[in-house]
């Protein structure tokens, strides 16, 4: 088994290290892996940070592991949106994934936070732009004004327990 992510601010490749850890596997960044010996492992776990609904990587990575005839593959991903908000996730997921993906790709969702001392220049641009418009928006909704005040500030809201049901499917494969 393998685990390659994508991180930009840390919170996805944590959550890498913390299955790897779990399963007895290795993390890497997609960048240093070698596509052509993604074969060789029984699983392949990809995990990339959501930003603006988009899982950052995944469709780059979709296209290997087909190139490369990945059989077992799963997918998560980490992002600032609480994990209660099932309805957005599904839908996150929805743009993403195919709909024989949906049934066929197991997919998990990590709740994470927002570090903008990591963030590079866009990334800062594109939030600052973010948290004006949400300032602006005068009729918010309940979810919209908790997200209004949630990306203020850089906070870490992952955990252990939000990786804990795709460590447990990843073991399940191992037995």
């Amino acid at each position: 088994m393998i685990i390659v992510y994508k991180s930009k601010t840390g919170f996805t490749q944590k959550y890498a290290e913390l299955i790897a850890s779990e399963t007895g596997s290795q993390a890497q960044p997609f960048d240093k892996v070698d596509m052509k010996k993604l074969k060789e492992h029984d699983v392949v776990v990809f995990g990339g940070r959501c930003c603006g609904g988009v899982v950052d990587g995944l469709e780059d990575f979709k296209k290997q592991a087909e190139k490369n005839n990945v059989s077992n593959l799963v997918v998560f991903c980490t992002g600032a949106t609480p994990a209660a908000m099932t309805d957005m996730i599904e839908e996150m997921w929805q743009q993403n994934l195919t709909e024989k993906e949906l049934v066929t790709i197991p997919h998990y969702y990590m709740e994470s936070g927002i570090c903008y001392e990591k963030m590079n220049f866009a990334d800062k641009m594109m939030m600052k732009a973010f948290r004006l418009m949400m300032k602006k928006k005068s009729d918010k909704t309940e979810y919209e004004k908790a997200l209004a005040k949630a990306i203020e500030h850089s906070y870490d809201n992952s955990s252990p327990e939000n990786a804990r049901p795709l460590i447990e499917k990843l073991k399940a494969y191992q037995e």
